[in-house]
């Protein structure tokens, strides 16, 4: 049996807010940890690697950098908004990237579109179909909501692998 504890978060008209609240904490609470805390089932990195997260719900945004973290990489973000994504996108160094659809009535194509011209992979977390994507993206890893850690944990670990097993060969 797991505990969970609870996170306290503004009210939102008591439509079952709270309880969205405390399933996100038990999920996270759920899930599986080695020895050093990070998530078993062989996710754990040599180092770091840097995850870029888009989300621009904050639950949810919570959950993905929780999840990601307990899976042993480096969250940079939540980013929630649209152009700060982009600046990030263009800027930073990363070794994979979750990108939300839908940012407050924008798309992250853009940001996706920058990811994809320096060779980052990504995978929508979104609760859009895999058709509602345009055709530039609809074979992209996508990763429907809701969705279970270890789904999310699977994806991220799918993603960085082709850049891992490359580096292991160079070594």
């Amino acid at each position: 049996m797991h505990s969970y504890r609870a996170i306290t978060v503004p009210h939102r008209g008591g439509r079952g807010f709270g309880r969205r609240v405390d399933a996100v904490s038990a999920l996270i609470e759920a899930m599986p940890r080695g020895h050093d805390g990070h998530s078993g089932k062989g996710h754990q990195m040599r180092e770091r690697k840097r995850i870029l997260v888009v989300e621009d719900d904050f639950l949810v945004a919570t959950l993905l950098a929780e999840i990601l973290e307990a899976g042993g990489w480096q969250v940079i973000g939540p980013i929630g908004g649209l152009a700060t994504a982009l600046d990030a996108a263009a800027s930073e160094e990363f070794d994979a990237a979750v990108l939300d659809v839908n940012l407050g009535g924008q798309t992250v194509y853009p940001v996706a579109e920058m990811l994809d011209a320096r060779r980052v992979p990504f995978v929508f977390v979104t609760s859009y179909g895999r058709e509602a994507l345009p055709p530039l993206f609809c074979g992209r890893p996508h990763l429907g909501k809701p969705f279970a850690p270890r789904d999310l944990i699977g994806e991220v670990a799918r993603l960085i692998a082709p850049a891992a097993e490359a580096e292991a060969l160079l070594i």
